[in-house]
């Protein structure tokens, strides 16, 4: 990934001596390592995550045909209420 070679790597870790010393040198090492340890589980973990949503399937936002879609609930409002439907005949009686 990084493509670091052997010379490249020894002189980051002849650096880090000379700057740490070889006290504080493991310790850092050590926090380093976890801080990567960290970070490759919250990727793996973000990258399943996103493979889960993508192969979740989609919901359909195309308008349904009338014949799935259940009785009335493809009916529009008719701003004219001369040519509304009224219902049945017994629901016209309890109108009235």
């Amino acid at each position: 990934m990084f493509d670091v070679g052997f010379w490249e790597l020894l002189f980051v870790l002849t650096l880090a001596l000379l700057i740490l010393g070889p006290d504080k040198l493991p310790g850092a090492v050590s926090t380093v390592g976890r801080w990567l340890g960290r970070a490759r589980v919250l990727a793996r973990g973000l990258k399943m995550q996103i493979e889960r949503e993508l192969d979740q399937p989609v919901a359909s936002t195309s308008p349904t045909r009338e014949s799935d879609a259940s009785p009335g609930a493809s009916k529009k409002a008719d701003p004219d209420p001369e040519t509304q439907d009224t219902g049945t005949a017994d629901e016209a009686a309890e109108r009235d």
